[in-house]
């Protein structure tokens, strides 16, 4: 069994699965891979406003959380090394996120369409972010490190950035 990434899973508010599954699990009705260290989709119609990422888990996939209408903060653990495309897109209620050092790159469209997203913490791990974030959707604060990457990408971009 598998699902596309591309699946309108936004509709569940909830996923359970069986621990005979070979693929799939659940923790708190959040759908990871069997050895839970892949965060496959958040639950889309979820009301939760703060989501706190199991430890363990190091990958959070491509659109996981997006089209999510209440989540306002998803506490992301030190061991996360990817995040997938798009994996924050359209969260209208995300005011904020605090990327863990070691990611590398903020792949294309992650925090696209998130109007209330107010400040990004990215670490000097950083070293590529692709198109389409943090584009004008209000204001926005990068909060970085002087002289990294993220650094040079907000002042290129014109994007309001500290220290």
């Amino acid at each position: 069994m598998s699902i596309d990434s591309s699946a309108n899973l936004g509709v569940f508010s909830s996923f359970e699965v069986s621990e005979n599954n070979p693929v799939y699990s659940s923790i708190d009705g959040v759908l990871f891979n069997k050895d839970k260290t892949v965060l496959v989709k958040y639950p889309g119609q979820n009301t939760r406003s703060v989501y706190a990422i199991p430890s363990g888990v190091t990958s959070i996939g491509t659109r996981a959380f997006k089209n999510n209408a209440f989540l306002s903060n998803i506490i992301i653990p030190n061991t996360v090394t990817e995040i997938g495309a798009a994996a924050f897109a359209n969260c209208h209620a995300l005011t904020g996120v605090v990327i863990p050092d070691g990611i590398t790159t903020i792949r294309t469209h992650t925090f696209h369409g998130c109007p209330s997203l107010g400040y990004v913490f990215i670490p000097k791990s950083v070293n590529e972010i692709d198109v389409g974030n943090f584009e004008a959707y209000g204001r926005i604060v990068i909060h970085c490190i002087e002289g990294s990457y993220a650094h040079n990408y907000a002042v290129e971009n014109d994007i309001e950035y500290g220290f």
